[in-house]
């Protein structure tokens, strides 16, 4: 009767400590789900022809006098794999650093927004003031055109 007695119990606290995690799997169910997506590609490129055949890495401006203004055109797209973006242009890396002070690049795409793979004609125009010193002859910048998406 003892020993029959101390089954009991120990059944009886087995069952203590195991029907709360019954009751959980029992309650539980699960729902797998599939997934995926696209990595967002924002690629622009930069072309000197107007059907996007020849790929730019130099503008060259020229000789370039006081108080000009000249223009030069490119042609623009994105070949990433989002749908649309949004230009933006920043100049930096001026050699001499002084030239910064006289010479004066924007461009008619700032904030611009376009769909992949349109081939957008783009004008950045170079301005030399009147009053840049004459130690100043040549002239080196970098243009970073930035696409966001």
């Amino acid at each position: 009767m003892k020993k029959t007695r101390s089954i009991l119990y120990l059944l009886l606290i087995m069952s203590v400590f195991t029907y709360p995690f019954v009751v959980v799997s029992l309650l539980q169910r699960q729902k797998i789900l599939a997934a995926g997506g696209k990595i967002k590609k924002i690629n622009v490129e930069v072309y000197s022809d107007p059907e996007g055949t020849i790929v730019l890495g130099w503008m060259d401006w020229g000789y370039l006098e006081t108080n000009e203004v000249k223009n030069y055109t490119v042609y623009v797209t994105s070949t990433g794999n989002f749908p649309w973006i949004t230009l933006n242009m920043n100049i930096s890396e001026w050699s001499p650093i002084e030239a910064e002070n006289w010479i004066n690049v924007t461009w008619d795409r700032e904030d611009y927004t376009f769909n992949k793979f349109d081939l957008v004609e783009t004008n950045f125009t170079i301005a030399i003031d009147s009053l840049i010193p004459s130690n100043i002859t040549n002239f080196f910048f970098t243009i970073t055109i930035t696409g966001t998406g």
